[in-house]
């Protein structure tokens, strides 16, 4: 078994954890660990805004073209996702692309954590500056579950077409 990098104090900790695994397989293997087909799903969707779309289908692995009807995921405002991996990865990048047929912008609060108390906050948007797709790079650690919630310029709700966790540069 490969050894952990000294400077990965969350690629230890999740080793000692996980000690069958290998280091790649620690940080997922370069693959989209926020996958639906990996293992990860949305933990909650009480607050979806409409029965119509799946709250899954941000976490699908292949792209699919989205219209201003379906493709997408969505929350009402004041509210959010909650994505639990399928195991506590050790990830610095996570990659969120919104609904970008028109030109709205959104307002979003992302997150993570590794026991659904202790969250760190990656990006804390109070400006509507994001739209269509952006990675938000972080210091590596531990993350077992993502929260994401926002608002649009357009309407009270956040459109998610896509949402990814890696660990490497998107």
């Amino acid at each position: 078994m490969a050894e952990v990098p000294a400077a990965s104090k969350a690629g230890q900790n999740l080793q000692q954890q996980f000690p069958m695994l290998s280091w790649r397989e620690i940080r997922g293997d370069g693959l989209n660990v926020a996958s639906y087909a990996r293992g990860a799903f949305v933990r909650n969707n009480s607050q979806a805004a409409h029965q119509q779309h799946d709250p899954h289908i941000m976490l699908r692995d292949e792209y699919a073209a989205y219209t201003g009807r379906s493709g997408w995921s969505l929350v009402a405002k004041g509210y959010f996702f909650e994505v639990q991996l399928a195991r506590p990865f050790a990830l610095n990048a996570i990659q969120v692309e919104t609904y970008a047929r028109d030109d709205r912008t959104y307002t979003l609060k992302l997150e993570v954590s590794t026991n659904l108390e202790d969250w760190f906050t990656i990006h804390d948007g109070d400006q509507p500056n994001h739209r269509g797709a952006y990675c938000y790079e972080f210091p590596e650690q531990l993350v077992r579950y993502i929260r994401i919630g926002g608002t649009s310029t357009a309407n009270p709700y956040l459109h998610i077409v896509k949402l990814a966790a890696y660990h490497t540069l998107c």
